[in-house]
């Protein structure tokens, strides 16, 4: 058992020394293949990086902001008299184009054509009444014209009886008739007058009358014709808010309508850019959400006021569309807008905000890189197409840059101060 055990550990210790040979002949070939590393002449590396040349170009201030489209021509219709709903057209649906004083729906006007007989029966009596009194003081003037008549004989015949009485040819008792009959007929004269002189007050009273049971007459017919609920644009029917049967009060809305050929979009900008928006100003309208769809107009109208809840100023853009256009506006988009400032065109530093990093870009100037420290005045949101470069997001910087300086499109982490810089044209760095 011994000389088993003692083959057993010889055979062990030269596999091990074995699998060490092996492996220290497998060392010093590695070591013998590893390849060369070049050393730099002048002992420091160069990096290449991709830059751009910084020079002012013609720029225009661009503010964003955002906002609602509406149709600047629609129509709440609402419910004109109290009533239930009788009848709605089939062709009311949300979406039909309808046009002006086209039927929508009808409501129950049974009530009302019963108040309009009432009017016109009693506008009718009315008008009746004024037309005898017109005859009565007709009459009236003519009786009064006649006692008057009446008086200026008996007066003349009182004079020729006195007359006769001062010569003797009379005596006191005519003369006391004459003088009765004066009074008599001077009492039916101022009677008769009184009466006349009534009967304009009272026409004016029964044409007051008349004009105020006519106006209920009109009134009581335009009810009757409230019943029937008409388009008043040419537009499409956004929606109808009743049902047949439903109770309807008096001003309450029961149906809109709305024209897309005229729209208004109010645009809520920052308030620090009402100094550069002006009327008159070309403003981009983009959707805000998916579809990428673009409207270009101009502002029409600028609100006076701020509002101090948003800090925001209001302005509004006005565009004109056709039903059939394919890139149509709807009302109710929620949009985008960029206005360009037209009052100032001076040349301007602009870079790619992706070249700033902590508000800071890195330059290189005679091959040798250093940081600047920049201030942003404001943001383009554009392809400007500067340097050949696709990006959208850029900032115009307050003041210059060195001339002659070429800028870092994207400077990275292990990009130092003082390091030497190849630098390269972004048509260049493209294709390494």
């Amino acid at each position: 058992m011994s000389y088993g055990k003692t083959i057993s550990i010889i055979v062990r210790g030269i596999v091990a020394i074995s699998i060490l040979l092996l492996s220290f002949a497998l060392v010093g070939f590695f070591v013998q293949t590893k390849p060369e590393i070049e050393q730099s002449v002048d002992g420091r590396s160069v990096n290449s990086v991709v830059t751009i040349a910084v020079e002012p170009i013609p720029i225009q201030r661009q503010t964003i902001g955002y906002g609602l489209s509406e149709a600047a021509v629609h129509a709440d219709i609402p419910a004109e008299v109290t009533s239930k709903v009788a009848f709605i057209t089939p062709n009311s649906k949300a979406g039909r184009a309808v046009s002006k004083g086209e039927l929508i729906l009808e409501l129950d006007s049974s009530d009302y054509e019963e108040l309009l007989v009432q009017a016109e029966q009693a506008y009718q009596s009315a008008f009746s009444q004024q037309e005898i009194l017109h005859v009565e003081r007709t009459s009236a003037e003519a009786r009064a014209d006649l006692a008057q008549s009446d008086l200026k004989l008996a007066e003349t015949e009182y004079a020729r009886i006195e007359s006769a009485f001062d010569r003797g040819a009379a005596n006191q008792r005519e003369v006391d008739i004459a003088r009765q009959k004066v009074i008599a007929s001077t009492s039916a004269a101022i009677n008769a007058k009184e009466i006349a002189d009534k009967y304009p007050s009272l026409e004016e009273q029964t044409s007051a009358n008349v004009k105020s049971l006519k106006a209920a007459m009109n009134i009581a017919a335009l009810n009757v014709q409230r019943c029937k609920v008409v388009s008043p644009i040419d537009g499409v029917l956004q929606q109808i808010l009743v049902e047949v049967g439903e109770h309807v009060m008096n001003g309450v809305t029961i149906a809109r309508v709305i024209s897309s050929n005229e729209m208004e979009v109010a645009i809520r900008f920052p308030s620090y850019a009402r100094s550069f928006i002006h009327i008159g100003d070309p403003v981009k309208i983009e959707s805000a959400g998916y579809g990428n769809r673009i409207w270009n107009s101009r502002i029409s109208r600028i609100a006076p006021e701020d509002q101090s809840e948003t800090r925001t100023m209001l302005a509004f853009a006005d565009l004109m569309q056709k039903p059939d256009e394919p890139q149509h506006l709807p009302a109710g988009l929620f949009v985008k807008a960029v206005v360009s400032d037209q009052s100032n065109h001076e040349p301007r530093i602009v870079i790619p905000r992706r070249s700033i990093r902590e508000d800071k870009v890195m330059l290189v100037e005679n091959g040798v890189l250093k940081t600047v420290p920049v201030d942003i005045e404001y943001s383009v949101i554009d392809k400007l197409g500067f340097a050949g470069l696709p990006d959208y997001d850029w900032a115009v910087l307050e003041s210059d840059l060195p001339e002659g300086s070429r800028l870092v499109l994207v400077p990275s982490t292990h990009l130092r101060d003082g390091m030497q810089i190849n630098p390269l044209e972004y048509s260049e760095g493209l294709k390494q």
